[in-house]
This record gives C-alpha cells, sequence and structure tokens, in this order.
C-alpha cells in the first residue's frame, strides 16, 4: 500500500442519498448515511469511496426504489410498506441506499441482505448498526442455495470479491483465486417467513450463477404468491446456465426448470433491456430501453444462449388475479413506470 493508498483508503465514508438530498433539506432528515468499507483495494468499495453513492449496478431496481419513494399513494398519508431481498448483497451499497430513501420518503420498508462472503456481510451489519436501521435491514451471513442444510465454498478474484460465486460454478476460476469454504447455506422457504412472514415484494438477486438454486429454494414462497416481483442479471444467470458440473441440468433443462418453477408461482417473465448509461453494450441492434414479455422456456433460453450485456435483465411479476397476497404491491403499482408495461 502506498502514501497516497493510506490517504485514500478510508473504511467508513459518508454516502449521498442520491436523488434525495432535496427532500431531505425539505424534511429535515439527514441527506446522507455513513457506510463501512473494505480498507484496502476493492472495487465496489473503491466505487463508494471516491463517488461517495452506491455502487449498485441494477439500475431498475433503483429506479422501482426511486419511483416507490415518490408514490404518492405511499407519501401523501397512505398506509404503504416496501419489502424487498437482496441475495448477494456484497456489503450493502443497494439495500442501504433503498432503505435510506424510503425513509427520507416516509415510506415504511423491511429489507433482508443475504451475504455468503463473511468479511462483506460483517461489513455490511457494521453499516445496518451505525445508521440505527437494525429495526429495517436484516444482514443473513449465508449463501442462498436450493436447501438449507450443509455449506458450500465461495470464489472470487482478489479485489473483486462482489463477484464471488460457488465453487463449482466458477471451477476454472484458476491461478491467483481465492476460496472461502464453509459458507452456511440457507432457502428463501426457510428463513423469509421467520424474518417478516408475508408478501415479499421484490426479490433482487445478483448470486453470480445460483439463480435457478435460490428460485428452488423458493418454491413455497412462489406457490403462495407471496413473491411479487423477481429481478436478475441475464449475464449472472448465464453462469449458472453454462455450469457442467456437479450435476447441473442441460442448459434447455435449465431454462425449463426456471420457466417452470416462475409460471408455477404465477408470474409473467419479460426481457428488459436497460438503457447503456455505462457504454458497455456494443454491437446490439436492440432498441434500448425496452421490455419483451416472454412466451416460453424456449425464449428464455434462447436469451442465454445468446449474446448478453451488463444491462439485460430477467423480470418476473405476480400476474394481476382476486384476492393475490400482491394486491396493492407498491412494486407492482410502479412496475410499469420502469418496466414500459
Amino acid at each position: 500500500v502506498d502514501t497516497m493508498d493510506r490517504m485514500f483508503l478510508k473504511s467508513t465514508v459518508e454516502v449521498r442519498i442520491d436523488g434525495f438530498e432535496e427532500l431531505a433539506r425539505v424534511k429535515g432528515r439527514p441527506s446522507s448515511y455513513r457506510m463501512r468499507l473494505f480498507p484496502q483495494r476493492e472495487m465496489a468499495s473503491d466505487m463508494v469511496r471516491y463517488t461517495q453513492t452506491p455502487f449498485c449496478g441494477m439500475r431498475p431496481f433503483v429506479k422501482l426504489v426511486d419511483n416507490v419513494a415518490r408514490d404518492e399513494n405511499c407519501t401523501l398519508g397512505g398506509a404503504c410498506s416496501f419489502t424487498f431481498v437482496e441475495g448477494g448483497a456484497h456489503i450493502g451499497d443497494c439495500t442501504l441506499w433503498a432503505a435510506s430513501a424510503l425513509e427520507v420518503s416516509g415510506v415504511s420498508s423491511f429489507a433482508v441482505g443475504y451475504e455468503a462472503l463473511p468479511d462483506a456481510s460483517d461489513l455490511f451489519h457494521q453499516s445496518v448498526i451505525v445508521n440505527r436501521m437494525d429495526g429495517r435491514v436484516v444482514v443473513v451471513p449465508k449463501a442462498l442455495t436450493s436447501r438449507a442444510e450443509g455449506t458450500v465454498s465461495m470464489v472470487y478474484y482478489p479485489a473483486r470479491n462482489g463477484e464471488a460465486t460457488l465453487a463449482r460454478v466458477h471451477s476454472q476460476c484458476g491461478e491467483g483465486c481465492v476460496q472461502w469454504p464453509g459458507v452456511p447455506r440457507v432457502t428463501l422457504d426457510l428463513s423469509w417467513p421467520a424474518l417478516r412472514p408475508g408478501v415479499l415484494d421484490v426479490l433482487k438477486l445478483s448470486v453470480n450463477g445460483e439463480e435457478l438454486n435460490t428460485m428452488r429454494g423458493a418454491r413455497s414462497l412462489l406457490a403462495k404468491r407471496q413473491v411479487c416481483l423477481v429481478m436478475m442479471h441475464v449475464t449472472k444467470v448465464q453462469r449458472g446456465w453454462q455450469d457442467p458440473q456437479d450435476g447441473a441440468p442441460p442448459r434447455f433443462q435449465y431454462s425449463s426448470e426456471l420457466w417452470g418453477i416462475l409460471q408455477d408461482g404465477g408470474m409473467d417473465v419479460a426481457l428488459h433491456l436497460d438503457e447503456d448509461v455505462t457504454g458497455q453494450v456494443h454491437d446490439d441492434p436492440r432498441p434500448r430501453p425496452a421490455t419483451h414479455r416472454l412466451k416460453s422456456a424456449e425464449e428464455l433460453d434462447a436469451i442465454f444462449d445468446g449474446p448478453a450485456f451488463p444491462h439485460d435483465y430477467v423480470v418476473a411479476r405476480q400476474r394481476a388475479q382476486p384476492a393475490s397476497p400482491c394486491e396493492g404491491s407498491a412494486a407492482l403499482r410502479n412496475y410499469g413506470k420502469v418496466f414500459m408495461a
């Protein structure tokens, strides 16, 4: 570590509640929160350190929270609430920002962040405590999978542990790869009802190839129509789709099973191509932003089999039906403002 690193590698920074500074000023509420970071070079920590804004790569989730936070049904005396899970929360960038923005707006929220890496989940938990969010944000230091028994090993490249994945998925990690064994498993079916019985408005997944296993572990919640909206990165799902190890299903079978789980949960599935605000989309003629409803497992499989970019997402929302637990969900009410339904 050189002299400049020692000067600038702060382990705690003030992070702006981006987009809500003026509202916070009007309401006399804090316009920032404190965030604990890795005190060494690490991609997400460095981004937060030098921008004072969260490193939250799923822009549709950010836009959805922004719309919910400004929803007059919630802010003008409405009995509105917003619950969400972040699978693969890392140091909590997205969850901390969302909880802070919703608090500024006066929207009741409850969030659970699942993070398998012990050092990252510990920093996330420290941020929750220092910001007095412990009644609204819960950190679960476990790996979301299809079953709750046993442990898994995580692997990642140095300084990029936000991209950690299961050892079996990243079997070609190679020289210099860091492995963290003995991480306990957990399922949404067992853990969510114990933490917050009732509806889960948004399930946001960044689990780097474990999306299918996570959904396998949420079958009961889905069958009860208690998950209103699911959001996944196409490029991250592809890691599991491409994985030939450990008895993983063949590629079409993978897509077919994921499609079936979502269909059994009463969900419509779509591909969302978000705006390329980072200049990472090249040689893709498809218009952006755009949302395309999918009609079959074959169409879903074609997405995983084709080129994918950082701003491509699979989204699944609960179909409107009488007496649905998701009826009145703020996430579904604002879906069309983000995904152009």
